[in-house]
C-alpha cells in the first residue's frame, strides 16, 4: 500500500472543509428559521406560567367551594360530579399551559444548543484550514511533488516536463 501524496491529503482536507460548511449552513438556517419563529410567534413563557398558576387556583377555588358551600345531601355522588364538571375545565387549562411553557423553554434551549454547534463547526472549520496550509507549506511537500526550476528558481510539479513560469524543458 502507498502512502498518500500531499496532493491526495490536500483534497481530503478539501472534501471535509466542504462537508463542514455543508453543515454550518445547515444549522445557520435551522438557527435563523428559530429566531423567525421566535420573532413573530413570541414564547411569553411568563404568560404561560401566569395563567397556569391562575387555572391551578380557579381549580383549588372551586373545588373548596364545593366542598364547603353546596349543601351535602343524599346525592352525594351528584354534587362530587359537578364538583368535577366545574374545576377541570381550569385543571385542563393548567396543563395545557404548563406544557406551552415548557415548549418555550425547550425551544431557548434548543437554540442556544445550535448556537453552541454552530461555534464548534466553526472552530473545526478553522483548524481544517490551519491543516491544510500547514500541509501544503511543509518541508514535505515542497520536497516531495514540487522541484525547483534551474533557470527562474520557481517551484514546479516535480512531474512538469516544461515550467510554467519561464518555459524550460526539463
Amino acid at each position: 500500500m502507498t502512502k498518500p501524496s500531499i496532493i491526495d491529503k490536500s483534497e481530503d482536507l478539501t472534501n471535509k472543509m466542504k462537508l463542514i460548511k455543508k453543515e454550518i449552513s445547515l444549522y445557520e438556517k435551522e438557527i435563523s428559521l428559530l429566531q423567525i419563529k421566535k420573532r413573530f410567534f413570541p414564547p411569553s413563557k411568563h404568560l404561560y406560567k401566569f395563567i397556569e398558576v391562575t387555572n391551578w387556583l380557579l381549580t383549588i377555588i372551586s373545588i373548596i367551594y364545593w366542598l364547603r358551600f353546596v349543601p351535602s345531601s343524599y346525592n352525594t355522588t351528584g354534587n362530587y360530579l359537578r364538583l368535577l364538571i366545574t374545576s377541570s375545565p381550569f385543571l385542563f387549562l393548567a396543563i395545557i399551559f404548563r406544557d406551552c411553557y415548557n415548549r418555550c423553554i425547550n425551544n431557548e434551549n434548543y437554540l442556544s444548543l445550535l448556537q453552541i454547534k454552530l461555534l464548534e463547526l466553526n472552530d473545526l472549520l478553522e483548524k481544517v484550514k490551519k491543516d491544510q496550509v500547514e500541509l501544503l507549506f511543509s518541508k514535505e511537500s515542497t520536497d516531495e511533488d514540487f522541484k525547483e526550476c534551474p533557470v527562474c528558481l520557481e517551484l514546479v510539479r516535480s512531474k512538469a516536463k516544461i515550467c510554467r513560469y519561464c518555459g524550460h524543458k526539463f
